[in-house]
């Protein structure tokens, strides 16, 4: 099991339920019947997407779980947990607009496809904000989860400290959970080692470094 942060309300209920969620063995050896994280956001059902697409869906489940715990070793309060969290359930959310045909489509996606997936990080951060206004913070970092810390992602190719804090730890995690687990469209996938390595490579171009040696030291047992 997993402690709370020094700086967490241990009375808040969503922080009793995480801390309930197994051991990071676990997390990496997550599968369809594994745990699955509480929806934090009230009237916003995250398992719609489960029933959209379950590939999303696991991803999502996967990145609120090691998120929670990045959150707590780069030291972050209960507050900042809670928004990383919520935004890496809801963060793939925006996919719910794209046809199954393209999001799952095995082969290259033309032009025009590729560019209606690459507005899912947009799509999304419309949802949280017209669902509740107030999750500026969530729907900042969902729509910045696809920008890289040299400007080279989308979809407004900013750098560095302009992309949200929130938004550049959750590319980092995206990326790696990406990699380390299969998807439709293709039929291999790395070991979490290779897709640790990867993220390392790409320290200080596509990630944030002060993000990325946290999380490399976080999985570092099990590489």
């Amino acid at each position: 099991m997993v402690s709370p942060s020094e700086n967490a309300v241990v009375d808040d209920p969503w922080v009793l339920r995480y801390c309930e969620i197994p051991t990071l063995d676990a997390v990496l050896g997550y599968s369809e019947t594994s745990h699955a994280a509480p929806g934090l956001i009230s009237g916003l059902d995250v398992e719609q997407m489960l029933r959209y697409d379950a590939t999303t869906y696991h991803h999502s489940v996967r990145m609120s779980l090691l998120v929670y715990r990045l959150a707590l070793a780069l030291g972050l309060d209960d507050a900042s947990c809670r928004t990383l969290v919520t935004a890496s359930q809801y963060h793939d959310i925006g996919k719910l607009q794209i046809p199954l045909h393209v999001l799952n489509k095995p082969g290259r996606l033309s032009d025009s496809e590729a560019a209606l997936v690459r507005r899912h990080s947009e799509f999304g951060a419309d949802i949280i904000l017209k669902h509740d206004p107030t999750l500026v913070d969530v729907a900042g970092a969902i729509a910045s989860h696809h920008e890289q810390f040299d400007g080279e992602g989308y979809p407004l190719g900013v750098s560095g400290e302009d992309i949200p804090f929130f938004g550049r730890v959750l590319a980092v995690v995206d990326v790696f959970d990406a990699l380390a687990n299969p998807r439709p469209y293709r039929d291999t996938h790395m070991t979490v080692n290779s897709a640790c390595e990867f993220v390392s490579q790409f320290s200080g171009f596509m990630f944030d470094p002060n993000v990325v040696g946290p999380f490399v030291s976080l999985l570092r047992p099990y590489l």
